[in-house]
């Protein structure tokens, strides 16, 4: 959770994994909102983590970020998770390959390089198998995120002992960095229509043999 103007963050909390995040996440918000001296409706956007990752925190992020826009009329704009995962890091200067753990071997990955004041990707976001994704990687890129720490010798087998990794959680000021972007733009999620971007069937769709657009696919 932060709060940013034109993409410099102001106030940052985050929240550990496995707490109840429905519970916690309102009182975050007043308090991000205090520690930035802001009132809510001096807001010129909400910015939300769109996915990938849980679907449950994905479903809870987006159902809160929709409700305060239409309780206020501020307008929304959606983030992805792995941009704001690289963010973090792309002051460094060079590709920046953001990874979550999407289980059954596979990730989450997206890979994104900063050009000027501009952030963009190279690598769209997929949920790949991490052998498919390490044939894809630019040289030299930075590793960034839980996913590659859980493929950690995996990916030094494949691009070497010198790749440089960094495993923060993707913030919450992150988010609203490059909310800003977006907010300028007027690039506005539709309300009624925007959901998060899963990349993939959620297990029990799976189980259903249903596939994340709704489409019916062969179970094994």
């Amino acid at each position: 959770m932060g709060i940013a103007r034109q993409a410099r963050v102001l106030a940052n909390h985050s929240l550990d994994e496995g707490v109840q995040h429905a519970e916690r996440l309102v009182p975050m918000i007043q308090q991000v909102l205090a520690d930035a001296n802001l009132k809510l409706n001096a807001l010129a956007g909400v910015a939300v983590a769109s996915g990938p990752g849980s679907f449950t925190g994905l479903r809870i992020g987006m159902a809160t970020a929709k409700g305060i826009c239409l309780a206020s009329g501020i307008p929304l704009v959606t983030v992805s998770t792995l941009a704001a995962l690289a963010f973090g890091r792309l002051d460094l200067d060079l590709p920046v390959c953001a990874m979550l753990d999407a289980r059954r071997d596979q990730i989450y990955a997206g890979v994104y390089r900063k050009d000027a004041d501009k952030t963009n990707c190279l690598v769209e976001d997929m949920a790949i198998r991490i052998d498919e994704l390490l044939s894809m990687i630019p040289n030299q890129a930075i590793i960034v995120g839980q996913g590659a720490q859980v493929h950690h010798h995996r990916i030094l087998e494949k691009m070497g002992e010198d790749t440089k990794f960094f495993f923060d959680p993707p913030g919450g000021g992150n988010v609203a960095a490059l909310g800003c972007a977006r907010v300028a733009l007027r690039d506005f999620a539709e309300l009624e229509s925007v959901e998060p971007r899963y990349l993939r069937a959620s297990q029990a769709e799976r189980t259903r043999g249903v596939d994340a657009a709704g489409v019916t696919v062969r179970n094994g």
